[in-house]
């Protein structure tokens, strides 16, 4: 289990989306479990992640 927090524009949204595909990268790749996410459905991908958002 992973937690990505940080102050506000620190970049977390932006990790997220690209984590999620939501944005798709440009140059590079990123990997789960070693494949890369681009071979992966967006569905397929999207059952490893879960959002805690923090309400004050």
């Amino acid at each position: 289990m992973i937690a990505i927090v940080g102050p506000t524009g620190a970049g977390k949204s932006t990790m997220i989306n690209l984590l999620e595909r939501l944005y798709d990268t440009t140059s590079g790749a990123i990997r789960l479990c070693g494949a890369d996410t681009r071979g992966m459905t967006r569905e397929d991908l999207r059952q490893h992640f879960a959002m805690m958002l923090q309400e004050t």
